[in-house]
């Protein structure tokens, strides 16, 4: 959902089958027509709505990123290691 809110594509209701909610599907295109501008976008939302569900409105507890993500973000996975 990411990529599509990125590239502005719309959500939809999804068909009601009768297995549970419904929920929403995007419509508009590929997540492989992001750029690598627009892909950095959408990660950087990711990370932002792990480290604060909160703010979204989401009754979530903060990801506990894993150490290949912490490198990826270019931090020292075992800076992070005490707080765990």
């Amino acid at each position: 959902m990411v990529a599509g809110t990125t590239l502005r594509w719309r959500l939809m209701p999804a068909i009601h089958r009768g297995q549970g909610a419904s929920g929403h599907i995007m419509v508009g295109g590929s997540s492989l027509k992001l750029t690598k501008l627009l892909a950095c976008d959408a990660i950087t939302v990711l990370v932002h709505i792990g480290d604060h569900p909160e703010e979204q409105g989401l009754h979530a507890l903060q990801v506990r990123w894993s150490d290949s993500v912490l490198l990826g973000l270019g931090h020292n996975p075992h800076d992070f290691a005490a707080a765990a």
